[in-house]
């Protein structure tokens, strides 16, 4: 299957998260890329998205997942004064790691703390460095001996960042696991799709032979009636040759005609008289012949019939199917988009917990300062007060600030355990969120996958009832209309075989 986004596959490392504007700068480009082992993978998630409405703004990258992973040699190597992009980035997949080495050259884009350091790292260092961004995302680079700077876009500072901790690790991994739940339901609805394709052509081929026999039968049909048709003529013809030679007889029986005569007369009666009993026979046939065509035509009628009700049931069960696929793929897109958003909330949280963490350090230090201060004070206030009484005055000088600097010192003490009580809670609250939003997460992402995965199960045990009821059903309609076709060829036969024996006795 593909990979990616990118996004969802790389993360900033714990100790660099002070880079994440740096980094994302560096590889906006790649970021929502996916990565395809081939072109055939790339145009069937090309297919995939266009069904789905997801093409705009897809970038797919070609690049064979059976490349070892790359070795940078040391001359390549850039100056190991600042960290590297792939330094600071967690890439959860090695041939990832290749696409962004041939298509950013990770491992020469430097991270500088400042811009004089960026200067010197973009402009001073040679091949071996690629370019180098500051922490607010701004790039520094060397094109044809020109030194370039360029900051950030307008809309980058909305952008959301490459997240930093196990919270983007998770929203990550749930994106990944989406996109890939999509792309599987995606690929089962195509082969059920191309399964329901068969069947249905399999059920035209079917009518087709179904109505293909109804012709036949109703040709057959008409020669049959034909044929009674001829055979009641003759047998009309038969009984009027048989009533001329019993008149005949009649009319020469009184004149004393010969023996001879008689038993000729005799003899031609009893020759019109077997005619006629073989045109009943063969109108009796030509009679079962046309019934049995009725009774096939009928039985090629139904057949017919129930391969469209066939057909029509196929077509409605794949505009289902089609149906569910679209509804699971828009579902599956609300996942990715939800996934998203979880990201850029768990990265704004880890922002606001970061900058608190950081007021809470920086009053922690203006208290220890003020406290350091007040009992600098102190030490002076009772330096002055021993130096008194060693001089004999039993009080402290008037204007003395020992009163204030004591009261000053109680409070300052008191505002730092308030402030580090308050830093603490802070941390357990935002540990405590963080747990809960991870646990809600997972736990929607898990019923959603399986409410699906239920679904589809169903579907596909319903869908594949029904094909193989309906390949059943072609299969019985195929060996019936054969059947009948085989039989209405030997009647058929018969018959012809019957009039022509018919036609030569009645001539001779």
């Amino acid at each position: 299957p593909p990979l990616g986004p990118i996004r969802a596959l790389v993360a900033l490392r714990p100790e660099c998260a002070r880079w994440g504007r740096a980094v994302t700068r560096a590889l906006e480009a790649r970021l929502d890329a996916f990565v395809c082992h081939d072109t055939h993978d790339a145009m069937q998630l090309r297919r995939m998205a266009a069904s789905g409405g997801l093409t705009r703004g897809l970038h797919i990258v070609v690049y064979s997942f059976d490349t070892p992973p790359h070795v940078v040699p040391r001359s390549s190597c850039p100056p190991a004064t600042a960290p590297t992009v792939e330094s600071a980035l967690i890439i959860r997949h090695q041939i990832v790691r290749n696409v962004l080495i041939d298509a950013v050259a990770i491992e020469r884009c430097m991270l500088a703390a400042s811009d004089a350091q960026g200067k010197e790292l973009a402009f001073n260092s040679g091949a071996t460095v690629r370019a180098a961004f500051l922490p607010d995302g701004t790039r520094l680079s060397l094109i044809k001996r020109s030194e370039v700077t360029r900051p950030p876009p307008p809309g980058f500072a909305s952008a959301v960042e490459i997240g930093a901790g196990a919270s983007s690790g998770e929203a990550g991994e749930s994106r990944v696991h989406a996109a890939r739940e999509a792309a599987v339901a995606m690929m089962a609805a195509r082969a059920e799709a191309t399964r329901a394709d068969a069947d249905v052509r399999h059920c035209d081929a079917a009518l087709r032979d179904a109505e293909q026999a109804a012709a036949h039968a109703c040709v057959a049909l008409r020669e049959a009636d034909e044929v009674l048709h001829a055979a009641r003529q003759r047998e009309v013809e038969a009984r009027r040759a048989h009533e001329e030679a019993d008149a005949r007889a009649e009319r020469e029986a009184p004149h004393g005609s010969s023996d001879e005569e008689v038993a000729a007369a005799a003899a031609r009666v009893a020759a019109a008289v077997e005619a006629a009993a073989i045109a009943r026979d063969a109108a009796g046939i030509a009679r079962a012949a046309s019934d049995e065509s009725a009774r096939a035509e009928r039985a090629a009628a139904a057949s017919a019939r129930s391969a469209a009700e066939a057909l029509a049931a196929l077509s409605s069960e794949r505009e289902a199917l089609l149906e569910a696929c679209a509804s699971s793929l828009r579902r599956a897109r609300g996942r990715v988009q939800s996934a998203a958003q979880e990201q850029a909330f768990y990265a704004g949280a880890a922002e606001r917990a970061r900058q608190a963490l950081e007021a809470a350090e920086r009053a922690l230090v203006d208290s220890t300062e003020a406290v350091a201060e007040a009992e600098r004070k102190a030490s002076q206030v009772c330096t002055e007060a021993q130096g008194v009484e060693a001089g004999g005055h039993g009080e402290l000088p008037a204007g003395s600030d020992a009163p204030f600097l004591s009261q000053q010192l109680s409070s300052v003490m008191r505002r730092l355990a308030h402030l580090e009580t308050r830093r603490e809670e802070v941390a357990r609250e935002v540990g405590v969120r963080r747990g809960q939003e991870k646990a809600k997460a997972k736990a929607r992402v898990i019923a959603a996958t399986l409410r699906e995965h239920e679904r589809l199960t169903e579907a596909h045990s319903a869908n594949l009832g029904a094909f193989e009821s309906a390949k059943e059903l072609t299969g019985k309609l195929t060996a019936a209309v054969r059947d009948r076709e085989t039989l209405y060829k030997k009647r058929r036969k018969a018959i012809c075989k019957d009039v022509c024996v018919a036609f030569r006795s009645v001539l001779g």
